[in-house]
C-alpha cells in the first residue's frame, strides 16, 4: 500500500479528535451476542460501549465473548 493509500485509509476510519471519539458506535444492553458480533465485524472494531436508556453501562469486546457458543443470548455488562 502506498503512503497516499495509507493516509486515505487512516482518514476514512479515523473518528478520533482531541482525545474524543466523535459519534461512537454503541450497542444497547438488550442486544444479543450475535448482534454484537455482526456490529463489530461490519465496522471493523473490537470494542463497543454498551448503552441503557441513554447512559453508558459498560464496554464489551469480542474478547469478552470469544468462547460464547449461545450467540442468541443477551449479554450483561459487568
Amino acid at each position: 500500500m502506498t503512503i497516499q493509500e495509507q493516509a486515505e485509509e487512516v482518514r476514512r476510519v479515523k473518528k478520533f479528535e482531541s482525545g474524543v471519539v466523535k459519534d461512537p458506535i454503541t450497542i444497547e444492553s438488550t442486544a444479543s451476542i450475535a448482534d454484537l458480533i455482526d456490529l463489530t465485524r461490519a465496522n471493523g472494531i473490537s470494542g463497543v460501549p454498551v448503552m441503557e436508556a441513554g447512559n453508558l453501562v459498560g464496554i464489551v469486546t469480542r474478547r469478552d465473548i470469544r468462547f460464547e457458543t449461545d450467540t442468541a443470548s443477551r449479554f450483561r455488562p459487568s
